[in-house]
């Protein structure tokens, strides 16, 4: 029987993630990406660092791992592509990050500093994942791109709430997107306005009704 529920649990787990996978990263700019602004032609084109790794623990300082050369590997993302926008939110963020560290607009803590920073967020997210060493090394990526988005001035400030709610509020309880860090700081974009506002929230009912349902069958072998 506990082998039985078990499985159970994997599907359900499993059907929400997919449907999460299908529906809450949908790329909201069908309209927009064929427009063209400074012959840049807006097709959810995106780089991403493919040999540069990053430590956790942006907090204290990103520490990238270069293999071998520093490869770019321009990547165009397709508008219908569910995971579009979600690949762009930090994959954005740490280019733009690795960028400004080259430049020197930032630079990195000690070595130590770092290592121990490192430490202390896995101890952290060790906390609630399994202890197992694939779980403790995952990172939230909102909050990972809001730690880099930090570094380099991108961040919303809390003056948008007064200077614009409507989009400081829209920009907190709408899906996550990368145009939120082009709203604020250097290299904004004042398009990225009409990109946070075009975003539509996710239709959470068949979550709910996936969850009563797991909730009913899970009543019933507990009783």
């Amino acid at each position: 029987m506990s082998a039985f529920f078990f499985e159970l649990c994997n599907t359900w787990i499993f059907i929400i993630t997919a449907y999460s996978l299908l529906t809450l990263f949908k790329w909201p700019f069908k309209k927009l990406c064929s427009k063209e602004e400074q012959n840049v032609r807006l097709r959810g084109a995106i780089m991403q660092i493919g040999v540069v790794n990053y430590v956790i623990g942006v907090a204290g300082g990103t520490q990238l791992l270069i293999r071998g050369a520093a490869t770019f590997v321009l990547t165009f993302c397709d508008a219908e592509n569910g995971l579009g926008n979600f690949l762009c939110n930090f994959l954005a963020s740490e280019a733009r990050v690795f960028f400004a560290l080259h430049r020197a607009v930032w630079t990195l803590p000690s070595e130590f500093f770092m290592r121990e920073r490192a430490e202390w967020k896995r101890c952290q997210i060790s906390v609630g994942f399994l202890k197992t060493r694939r779980h403790t090394q995952i990172e939230d990526f909102i909050g990972f791109s809001e730690e880099l988005a930090d570094k380099i001035g991108a961040k919303i400030p809390w003056k948008l709430w007064v200077s614009d709610p409507v989009l400081a509020y829209k920009s907190l309880v709408a899906p996550f997107s990368p145009a939120q860090y082009r709203i604020c700081g250097p290299n904004s974009n004042p398009q990225a306005r009409e990109y946070v506002m075009a975003l539509k929230s996710n239709d959470f009912s068949v979550f709910w009704i996936a969850f009563v349902v797991f909730v009913i069958i899970l009543a019933w072998f507990l009783k």
